[in-house]
């Protein structure tokens, strides 16, 4: 039996775990024994997978002291891969972790990687809400090996990510191979459980995660605009005068009236990834602010209809005095706190430019649909559709099964694995 270790360090942001714990739940439990090493505040994520081993680290933790945990459990259980979840999340996290890319070098274990984004591709540079622009270090070329996750890294032509063999040890895999889907009767009690028992209500969920509502950077517009986020969408949603309920996940509580107009707010800091799933695949509708969320490509394949909203331009509202007096009163106010918002695909990140090459040519960008943030007539017709227009609904749904029957082609985890330890065989 092989042993791997999966190394999940992001502690701002649960999809990088979240696709760590696609990627074990898809391999062969007879072939492959999964360890996972996590910050110990994502410990309760996990929910009651006991099943699995897991190793914490700990920023209450001197970086010697968590250095040394990690260097005795190498050590101690001599893994015959290590895969990092993703090498930049590693890197940066050395701060308090102890450990980098040297640390795993010493060890003479195969280091593979998850390419999120195709990294390469976009020259490893990254530009934060249209103001900053990053150069990161190649770091992927450390590695052994590449997974890039799909369906996000679906780019060009699928002959790229089909089973042709690998280049330069590169592969693209199916992230959620192993989704467990419930039958109607089970989301019907879902959603009596953690969110509604009124029928006649619809639900709309939204997550944000830490580095949502705090930005990437402290800018004054950008960390105004963060707090509008959930009171946008709740008076969007008001608009359109039914009976909805926003469920939000996500650590901001924007204490929204829970009681004025139709659309009631309901907030959880977290749920267990089985739980959320359950919850993600009993609503009507799913809206993110983040092109790349994991939790709207899992959406994507449990069939939900969904919305990204983002921003494609500079807006100044001091110069939009006269067009602002035809918007209603709580976006005017808006606007004046705001002042100024920039381009962002990927929330308060911005990557409006990094992201231009993952999304080109890539078919599951029309798996959902994207709208602009700030268009508000736009938006509000667009969630009128979205919600209740059945035949729209439909055609989405039909679209994303044609997707799914590509989608399926793709390797699986387990099948880039088994390719992963023939070459090590081979190279032995």
């Amino acid at each position: 039996m092989k042993k791997i270790l999966n190394i999940v360090l992001g502690e701002i942001s649960t999809g990088e775990l979240s696709i760590a714990i696609s990627f074990e739940k898809s391999l062969d439990s007879l072939k492959y024994q999964s360890h996972f090493l996590i910050p110990e505040d994502k410990y309760m994520i996990m929910g009651e997978r006991t099943q699995r081993q897991i190793f914490q680290l700990s920023r209450n933790r001197a970086p010697a002291e968590n250095q040394r945990i990690v260097v005795e459990l190498l050590e101690q259980h001599q893994y015959d891969l290590i895969i990092l979840f993703d090498i930049f999340t590693f890197e940066y996290a050395q701060s308090w972790t102890g450990i980098n890319c040297e640390t795993l070098l010493k060890c003479n274990i195969p280091v593979m990687s998850l390419d999120e984004y195709e990294y390469t591709k976009a020259g490893y540079k990254l530009d934060y809400y249209g103001l900053f622009i990053k150069r990161l270090p190649p770091l992927l070329e450390k590695c052994d090996y590449i997974i890039k996750n799909c369906p996000m890294s679906m780019t060009g032509c699928l002959q790229d990510c089909l089973r042709q063999g690998n280049r330069n040890n590169e592969y693209y895999y199916r992230v959620f191979d192993q989704l467990k889907r419930i039958s109607n009767k089970k989301k019907l009690a879902v959603r009596e459980r953690y969110i509604t028992k009124n029928k006649k209500e619809k639900v709309v969920l939204f997550t944000t995660s830490q580095w949502e509502v705090k930005g990437a950077y402290s800018f004054s517009c950008q960390n105004r605009l963060s707090e509008w986020l959930g009171v946008i969408l709740h008076e969007y949603l008001k608009e359109l005068n039914e009976d909805i309920v926003l469920v939000h996940v996500g650590n901001e509580n924007w204490k929204l009236d829970k009681q004025e107009g139709k659309v009631r707010y309901l907030q959880y800091d977290f749920l267990p990834v089985d739980v959320f799933e359950e919850v993600l695949q009993s609503i009507d509708l799913y809206i993110t602010f983040n092109l790349v969320s994991i939790t709207l490509s899992k959406a994507v394949m449990f069939g939900i209809p969904s919305l990204v909203l983002n921003n494609s331009k500079i807006i100044d509202f001091g110069r939009l005095t006269e067009k602002l007096k035809e918007r209603p009163v709580w976006y005017q106010q808006m606007a004046a706190d705001v002042k100024k918002v920039y381009p962002f695909a990927a929330s308060m990140f911005g990557w409006t430019n990094f992201l231009k090459k993952v999304i080109e040519n890539n078919g599951y960008v029309d798996t959902f649909q994207r709208g602009e943030l700030f268009q508000y007539k736009e938006t509000v017709k667009l969630l009128q559709k979205l919600l209740y227009d059945q035949p729209f609904r439909q055609d989405i749904l039909v679209k994303n099964e044609e997707f799914l029957k590509k989608y399926l082609e793709l390797l699986s985890a387990d099948e880039v694995l088994e390719d992963v330890f023939d070459q090590e065989k081979r190279s032995a």
